[in-house]
């Protein structure tokens, strides 16, 4: 029955009916799931003349030519402000380093959550 449920799910993930977040729980120590196949881990956030700069690594478990990213960087249980990053030619597995901007200050986020825009 377990060989069959396991068929089963990679025929529907051929097909396109189950997509890979299903399997985000298998992001590498260290890295999140975000969206679309996409794991990600924040390496550090620092503000600069204003400007809040997000970097961090992603790794995808499929081929992307470009993917839009954001970064939601957070004050307690509000959304602070939003940095956002493009990243061409991803390739399935590989460690893509980024670097977000947002143009609002914010200084020690108590949390950041990485979301897939778009990728295409």
């Amino acid at each position: 029955m377990k060989n069959t449920m396991i068929a089963v799910v990679v025929i529907l993930m051929g097909f396109g009916f189950v997509s890979s977040d299903a399997f985000a729980k298998g992001c590498p120590d260290g890295f999140s799931a975000a969206n679309k196949g996409v794991c990600y881990r924040i390496d550090g956030v620092s503000v600069d003349y204003g400007v809040t700069t997000v970097r961090g690594v992603v790794i995808s478990s499929k081929n992307y030519g470009a993917v839009f990213l954001s970064v939601a960087l957070y004050q307690g249980n509000k959304v602070a402000g939003k940095a956002v990053s493009v990243l061409n030619d991803v390739e399935k597995n590989d460690e893509i380093a980024f670097e977000a901007m947002c143009s609002e200050e914010v200084s020690n986020p108590t949390k950041t959550k990485l979301r897939i825009d778009v990728a295409m």
